[in-house]
């Protein structure tokens, strides 16, 4: 009895091992198809993962491009912070008579204070709203600044650089002429 038990176990086992061989040696050769289908292959999956991940920053650029290009700052207001001054209308202008309407996104720069922010923004909603004949304009504040200076401070930069030239000077012609045609 003793050795009827011990003969079952032992096969037992040795069909259990030999399953569990069969199993490995079916995973191995399936994985090595997977692998092969996949070199075959290789390109294709990665492409549109690749050719997206290489376009959004460019999104970005874009986007950042826009913001630049209809944002609102200093340069814009008067000096009490919150006034539009003509530049500021003409760019509102500008920006709502964009041809295309996604771009048509005002961004205001934000001030030092939040009731400068608040008065700024409402500043710009009514303008817009006017350019805009009564549709709601889309007005955004932006941590952007505006690069450069107002067109007043440019212009007495200009004017004061232009008073302050030296005046021009030839120097004086020499006795010889200076031409080698003259000394035959």
């Amino acid at each position: 009895m003793k050795r009827k038990m011990l003969f079952s176990l032992a096969l037992a086992v040795s069909l259990a091992g030999q399953a569990q061989a069969a199993n490995w040696f079916s995973d191995f050769f399936s994985d090595c198809k997977r692998t092969t289908d996949r070199n075959r292959a290789w390109p294709e999956p990665f492409q549109s993962v690749d050719r997206a991940s290489a376009t959004v920053p460019f999104n970005q650029m874009v986007a950042n491009g826009w913001q630049r290009n209809n944002l609102l700052g200093d340069p814009h207001f008067e000096d009490d912070g919150f006034t539009l001054n003509q530049a500021g209308n003409l760019l509102i202008q500008r920006i709502c008579n964009e041809p295309v309407p996604e771009h048509r996104a005002l961004f205001v720069a934000k001030a030092q204070t939040a009731a400068i922010n608040a008065n700024r923004m409402a500043s710009v909603q009514r303008q817009a709203t006017v350019y805009l004949e009564g549709e709601t304009p889309v007005v955004v504040a932006s941590r952007m600044q505006v690069e450069g200076m107002s067109a007043d401070n440019a212009v007495r930069i200009n004017a004061s650089s232009i008073k302050n030239q030296p005046e021009v000077k030839l120097p004086a012609a020499s006795a010889g002429g200076g031409d080698a045609s003259a000394a035959k």
